[in-house]
Parts: structure tokens; C-alpha cells; sequence
């Protein structure tokens, strides 16, 4: 915004203070006017109707009127002389006296200013006449409406009870504004000429002062522009303004390229962007830091530049920010930096000599610009195996670090202990050899530091250790460290399996008790289903197809759920086993009829027909066979073969196998599959092997699986060929 548009917005703003004020007054003025003449009128209203109904009283009771007439006639006559006198109030005020008659209002008389008219009658529910017609009504009150002219008036209006007529006193509202009209006109007016005359007046005083506060900017900011140091100000890190001097030492071409950015985002270096940021923070809050400090700064190019700053907080138009100055210390950084350098160097030089002949534990040795051996102390000399005459002015790398570990050559040019007065740096190493006198070798750990003298590189200084027995222990650390992870890692799944058998334990301690209380209850409606399902089919003769399959779907489920509790009691409370003699073929086959092997399976048997009797429980051998049978069927949804065999494997037991070309078990499953709750079908719940594996070794027998995924199982059960009949066990 100019200066001149500066001054017109002061002009309007005050023309607006001048015409809001003036208009407020003349409101207030005009609302108090208002309601001085309402209360005037209200009184004189309800006054003229007391004097009425004082004077109809009298005259009713006195009767002084004349002859002829009536007491209302009288009344009206008298009222009509008494206002003979009347001045009126107001250029339009008026009394006015009506009564209604039938559907209109017709008025007796009218006076304003000794004129007595009578005006013309008004029908009742005309707009016109609203004060009397309020007054004919027996209300009492003031309004603003249509007098009977249809002029707007402010008026009182009253009843007259006594004559049953109505009285109004009103003026025009015209009357009442027309004063604060022609005040405001000659307000606005002279409010017009005051605004002219003070805007007048602000110009000629405040144009002196605008012109030295121009002459003041000119001046300052020839200053900044030529001024040596590089002067700034911002507002929260916004760069407001800058010097081109400023401009030119951060690389930039002029100073519209700065202006508007981060001064700490765009010229502080990020190392010393938080200080720069934190000292900021610090003196807004008033702390107390240095005005002075340096930083470094990055150009335009990236090049980082020192630079010291001068700073202090300032108003930029009206808002905090800080102002201050920069200069270039980059070359004074530099010779600083190099006198360091120098310094460390003597330092280094002054110390040489103790450094070499103390009785350091590690072994140190010096070189010379040509790489030969200048100097080494007595740790060097002993862990070398060497006399010091044997390596003074020697090449140190062709005595003791010509070959590596692998015993390939190693090129005296990669030799990091020579590139360290080649290219002035320190050199690490942590795992090479060095070689002893003897032709053996040992690792060492080195630093090679170069030598300094009048700037110029004139050798180095080698510190090394032997590193045997630290990897011999890191070696031996190596192997406890496998060793424990060995050992966490197998009771690691020690635990986990002991951590699943546990979980295992408490679902079948569970099952142990839900299998009693529920196995029994169950039974007893599954009972009923079935023999429900087995009338239903002797009464259908002819079932629907659909109704003939429901009945043996029905069927089978009451099977599958009869032995699935059955395995719940078995397994929940095994019996022990009634021995007595029994062919092992004859279960084997009671087992396969009882299974009815589906027609796409082929079923082989080669039982070995020699068997003699065995003393066992033929129904728990039985349940064993048809779970395994069971078993094999399930594992070949889509047909195969199975093949049970019996035979003597060696003496005094008895073996049968049944085989399947299922899909086979993998080998993760295999230590699982005897255990309880363990299953791998969407329909089961992992007690049938467990229930075999328990019935098996309660006849003192074992059970073995053997599988391949894709070839198929093969179960087999070992029993023992007894030869003493007994009942029972246990």
C-alpha cells in the first residue's frame, strides 16, 4: 500500500467515525423526542375523556342543561365551548371525538387550533382512523398508524364509557421528524466541511513527516547497501530483508533471491542449524546469550563458508524478528585450522623420542621417507624376534610385511603403512601378519601414523600388537557362543514340547470329564434317531429318492456319532483287556466286513493261514483293525488298494500290517500321530490312532507307521503269542 493510499483510508475512516457518531446522536435524540410526545399525548388523551364523563355525570344528575336537550347533547355542547379556547400543540396536533354507528365511525367534532370541522365518516374496518377506531373499541393506548386522512400519526385514544364514545389526540409524524431531518441535513453538512478541512489540515502536517521518514529510509538503506558486512533481518527465520553485500557472500546474484526464504534453511550449514535456531529461540524468550558467535555457512553452490554474526532483536512493521550483520571469516578459519595443524605436528615431533624408547608394552617402530626402518622399541624387537641391527635402515615391509596371510605377495604400493606418509592420513588395520625372523607369522592389529616436518611428509610411525591370544579367545568365544545357542536351541523345543504336551493333558483331562457325563445322555437320543430312521424306512415302501438317501445319510451319522463317543468312553475309561484264545485271521477279517470297504478300493489279504491261536481280547483287537481299516479308507477318497498281511516275525509275537496307497503321511506328522487330540481331517477329533496305541500296548503289544508322502502308509501291529488262557488282567 502507497503513502497515498495510506492517507485516503485515514480520510475515509475518519468520515466514517464522523457520520456514525452523528447518526447515533440524532437516533438517541429522535427516540427521546418520540417519547415525550407519546406520554403528551396519552396524558392530554385520557384527560379530555375524564373531563367527559366528569361533565356527563354532572349534567345526568343535575340536569342544568336547557330545554329540548338531551344530557348527551349538553355534555357535547359544553365540551365543543370549552375547546373554543383551545391553542392546540404542534403545527398538526388535534383532538378528535367519535362515536360508532352501525358499520361506521362518525365524528362529532375535530379541533385543531380553534378550528372546529367535523370530518367525514369512516366505515369501522377501514384501515383509515386505526387510533379511534381502538378507542370505540374500549381500549386504551398510543400508536403509530392512518389517522382518518390516511396520514401517519402517532396518537393516544381512549374510551369515553360514560357517552360510549371515543377520544384521540394525535400529530403527524411528519411534525415529529422534521426537526431531526433538517439537523441531521446541516450535521451532515458540517461534518462534511470538518472532514475536509481536518483531512486538509493531516495533509499539511503529516507530509513534512512522511517526507523526512522517506529521506530517513533513503539514507539508511544507502547505508545498508554500502555497508562491508552482510546485514539481514528476519522474521521467524524469513528473510525480510538483506544487503546485496549479504547476497554476494552466499554466492547469490542479487538480493531478491533471499528475500522470502528460511535464512537458516537457505545460508546456516546443517551442523549449526539447531544453534542457529536454539539462539534465536533463547533471545525472544529473553535469555541472556552471545550477540556474538560463529557458524558455518553453505552458498549457493554448496561450498561451506565460515562466517561471525552479529544479532539483536528488532520490529520489522510491528511483528518481532531480528536484525544483524555477517562477515566472512573463512580465511581467518583456515590459518587458524593450519596453525593447529602445526601445532599437533611439533607437538608429535617433541614427543617422538619418548614415544620410541619408552618400555611401551606395544611394539613400535619408525620408517623414513624411503620406507626404511628408522627406529623400533624393545616390545617390536622381542615379538619380531629381531636385533635392532638387523633392521636399522632395512625395508621394513620386505623383512616383516612382504606376504599375506594366504602367502600371496603383498605389493609394497598396498601397504597401508606406506601409504600413510604418501598420503598424509592415519591408516587402520585391524586383522593382517607380520613375520617373525624365524619365518613364522602372527596377526597384529596396526595404526600407521605419518611424520610431519616443515609440511613436508618424512616418514611414519607404526604401533602394532599381537592379536594371538584375542582371537584365540575370540575363536574359543566363537565356539561357546555356538555351543549355547546349540543348547538353547534344543531346550528351546524341549520346552515347546513340553509346553504341548501340558496343553494336550488339560484338554484331555477336560475330555475325561466331559466324556462320562455326556457320552451316556448322548447315546440315548442317537438311539432313537436311528431306530426313528430305521421305521420310517420299513413303513415307506416306496421312498422318494431324495427321502431314501436322507434316511441313510441320517443312518450314517448316528454311526459316525456312535463311535465317536465310543472312542470318547474308551479312551476316557479304558477297560482292561479280557484275554482268551482267538485266531488273529478271524478278527482280521470280522475287522474288514465290519468296515465295509468301499467298491474303488481293492482289498488284498494275505494272511498266513499257519498262525496258531493267540490269547488276547478279541473285541479290543478288533476296534484296533477297524480303526486302522477306517483309517486307510479315509486316506483314499478317490479309490486304491490296501493290503493287510499277517505273519510271525520272529518268535513269540504275532504281526499284522495294513497298507494303503493314500496320499501318505508327511514326516513332521509322523512323532504326532499317536497323540491324543492330534488330527489332520476337517472331520475328526484325534482319538482313534490314540485309542489303538492305547488298546495295543494294554495287550502288551506295539504299534509301528511307516509312510511316504504320495506312496502311502502302512500300520503295523505287534501282539504277543501267548499260550496261557486267562479271563482278565490286572
Amino acid at each position: 500500500m502507497s503513502d497515498r493510499q495510506r492517507l485516503l483510508f485515514l480520510i475515509l475512516i475518519l468520515a466514517v467515525v464522523v457520520v456514525f457518531t452523528t447518526g447515533v446522536t440524532s437516533y438517541f435524540l429522535y427516540e427521546a423526542a418520540f417519547e415525550q410526545n407519546r406520554e403528551r399525548l396519552l396524558v392530554s388523551a385520557q384527560s379530555q375523556a375524564r373531563t367527559m364523563e366528569a361533565v356527563a355525570r354532572s349534567d345526568a344528575k343535575h340536569k342544568t342543561y336547557p330545554k329540548g336537550m338531551t344530557a348527551t347533547e349538553a355534555t357535547l355542547s359544553q365540551i365543543k365551548e370549552a375547546h373554543d379556547n383551545f391553542e392546540g400543540f404542534g403545527e398538526t396536533g388535534e383532538f378528535t371525538v367519535a362515536r360508532r354507528e352501525g358499520d361506521q365511525i362518525n365524528f362529532l367534532f375535530q379541533q385543531h387550533h380553534h378550528d372546529l370541522v367535523i370530518p367525514e365518516p369512516v366505515p369501522f374496518d377501514s384501515e383509515l382512523a386505526a387510533p379511534m377506531r381502538g378507542a370505540l373499541l374500549g381500549k386504551s393506548g398510543t400508536l403509530v398508524g392512518l389517522d382518518y386522512n390516511g396520514d401517519a400519526v402517532l396518537a393516544a385514544f381512549e374510551p369515553v364509557a360514560v357517552l360510549n364514545l371515543g377520544v384521540v389526540a394525535k400529530i403527524d409524524l411528519a411534525e415529529i421528524r422534521a426537526p431531526f431531518v433538517k439537523t441531521g441535513i446541516i450535521s451532515g453538512v458540517l461534518a462534511f466541511l470538518a472532514i475536509l478541512a481536518g483531512a486538509f489540515l493531516f495533509v499539511r502536517t503529516t507530509t513534512p513527516m512522511i517526507r523526512r521518514i522517506q529521506e530517513s529510509e533513503e539514507k539508511y538503506r544507502n547505508f545498508m547497501e554500502g555497508s562491508l558486512q552482510g546485514l539481514w533481518i528476519h522474521v521467524g527465520h524469513r528473510i525480510m530483508f538483506c544487503n546485496q553485500v549479504l547476497a554476494s557472500m552466499f554466492g547469490y546474484d542479487n538480493t531478491e533471491e533471499l528475500i522470502g526464504l528460511n535464512l537458516v534453511e537457505t545460508l546456516v550449514a546443517p551442523p549449526d542449524r539447531d544453534r542457529v535456531i536454539g539462539y534465536y529461540s533463547a533471545r525472544l524468550q529473553g535469555q541472556s546469550i552471545p550477540e556474538r558467535y560463529e557458524f558455518q555457512g553453505v552458498r549457493k553452490n554448496g561450498e561451506t563458508i565460515w562466517v561471525k554474526i552479529f544479532a539483536s532483536l528488532t520490529q520489522w512493521e510491528g511483528i518481532r524478528g531480528a536484525q544483524g550483520a555477517l562477515i566472512d571469516i573463512t580465511e581467518r578459519k583456515q590459518a587458524e585450522a593450519k596453525l593447529r595443524n602445526n601445532e599437533n605436528q611439533l607437538r608429535r615431533l617433541s614427543h617422538r623420542q619418548s614415544l620410541i624408547l619408552g618400555h611401551a608394552g606395544d611394539g613400535i617402530y619408525g620408517l623414513d621417507a624411503d620406507g626404511k626402518t628408522a627406529f623400533a622399541n624393545r616390545a617390536a624387537l622381542t615379538m619380531l624376534g629381531y636385533d635392532l641391527d638387523d633392521m636399522l635402515d632395512k625395508s621394513q615391509h620386505d623383512i616383516i610385511h612382504h606376504t599375506k596371510p594366504d602367502g600371496s605377495p603383498y605389493p609394497r604400493e598396498e601397504c597401508p603403512i606406506y601409504m600413510a606418509f604418501r598420503d598424509g592420513k592415519v591408516h587402520r588395520v585391524a586383522d593382517e601378519v607380520f613375520w617373525r625372523k624365524d619365518g613364522s607369522q602372527f596377526p597384529v592389529e596396526y595404526v600407521s601414523t605419518p611424520i610431519e616436518e616443515e609440511g613436508k611428509l618424512t616418514g611414519a610411525v607404526v604401533i602394532f600388537q599381537d592379536i594371538t591370544e584375542r582371537k584365540r579367545a575370540g575363536e574359543e568365544l566363537a565356539r561357546h557362543r555356538n555351543q549355547l545357542e546349540e543348547i538353547v536351541e534344543e531346550r528351546t523345543k524341549e520346552l515347546e514340547d513340553t509346553q504341548e504336551q501340558l496343553v494336550r493333558r488339560e484338554k484331555l483331562a477336560v475330555l475325561g470329564q466331559l466324556a462320562g457325563g455326556v457320552g451316556h445322555e448322548l447315546r440315548n437320543p442317537l438311539g432313537a434317531i436311528k431306530n426313528a430312521a430305521y421305521f420310517l424306512n420299513m413303513v415307506l415302501e416306496k421312498p422318494e429318492p431324495d427321502v431314501k438317501e436322507t434316511l441313510e445319510v441320517l443312518n450314517n451319522e448316528v454311526v459316525t456319532s456312535e463311535r465317536i463317543i465310543g472312542s470318547l468312553l474308551d479312551f476316557a475309561r479304558p477297560k482292561a483287556p479280557t484275554r482268551q484264545k482267538a485266531e488273529i485271521n478271524d478278527l482280521v477279517q470280522r475287522a474288514l466286513v465290519r468296515a465295509s470297504v468301499p467298491e474303488n478300493i481293492e482289498t488284498v489279504t494275505r494272511l498266513d493261514e499257519t498262525l496258531a491261536p493267540i490269547l488276547t481280547d478279541p473285541d479290543q483287537v478288533s476296534q484296533v483293525f477297524g480303526n486302522i481299516i477306517l483309517n486307510a479308507i479315509q486316506a483314499m477318497p478317490e479309490g486304491g488298494r490296501l493290503e493287510v498281511k499277517s505273519e510271525v516275525p520272529t518268535g513269540g509275537w504275532v504281526a499284522v500290517s495294513f497298507s494303503d496307497s493314500g496320499a501318505g503321511i508327511p514326516q513332521e506328522n509322523l512323532a504326532k500321530l499317536f497323540e491324543p487330540l492330534f488330527t489332520t481331517k476337517a472331520r475328526g477329533i484325534g482319538l482313534g490312532l490314540a485309542l489303538t496305541k492305547t488298546l495295543v500296548e494294554g495287550q502288551g503289544g506295539t504299534i509301528e507307521v511307516s509312510s511316504e508322502v504320495g506312496r502311502g502308509s502302512t500300520f503295523t501291529v505287534r501282539l504277543p503269542a501267548g499260550s496261557k488262557e486267562q479271563k482278565t488282567d490286572g
